[in-house]
């Protein structure tokens, strides 16, 4: 960080990271019927963005390169369209639910959309491991947990409320707010 003459604090975008983006995106842009769930995006956030982002980077060819709080950006803008869509349109009586079925759409369409068509094949196999919470024994994920020592544990063997298609493409599925 630099300080100029007048007290001004200027700081490097990568310095910065992608948490403060999301925590003013949770108090300032979070559609309020889904205000109760914002414990559950910022959980969300953390359990799979650092590692999808990484996976991203290291073993995916990214025509256009983006960084990790244009990702987030990406994600947040398509995440409360998905929530707003699902606000109008009426949606299942669990709110978890389609918090995160929307959520991992919006990951997709954003981490996951970045990256050419091979990209997207090795992107669907490894988000669909850590959803299912198959992922410890993958070898980018040991990579991910071997550089990124301060992710929790927890988060190795967690499992998503809704098990991820197994045939096709994660990008060729929608959510469907209503059903859940």
């Amino acid at each position: 960080a630099t300080v100029s003459r007048v007290g001004m604090i200027f700081c490097e975008v990568r310095n910065l990271g992608w948490r403060p983006v999301r925590n003013m995106w949770l108090q300032h842009t979070l559609p309020a019927f889904f205000a109760a769930q914002s414990g559950l995006i910022s959980d969300m956030c953390e359990w799979l963005l650092p590692a999808c982002t990484y996976f991203v980077d290291k073993n995916c060819k990214v025509p256009s390169p983006v960084t990790a709080q244009e990702h987030v950006f990406s994600l947040l803008r398509l995440l409360a369209c998905l929530l707003r869509l699902a606000e109008s349109g009426g949606c299942a009586s669990d709110k978890d639910k389609v918090t995160e079925g929307c959520f991992i759409q919006a990951l997709v369409w954003s981490v996951g959309a970045c990256v050419d068509a091979p990209g997207r094949v090795k992107f669907t196999d490894y988000l669909s491991k850590v959803l299912r919470g198959e992922a410890s024994d993958v070898p980018e994920y040991k990579d991910f947990l071997a550089k990124n020592p301060e992710y929790p544990q927890a988060f190795v063997s967690r499992k998503a409320l809704m098990t991820p298609p197994t045939e096709g493409l994660l990008h060729d599925f929608t959510f469907d707010a209503k059903a859940g």
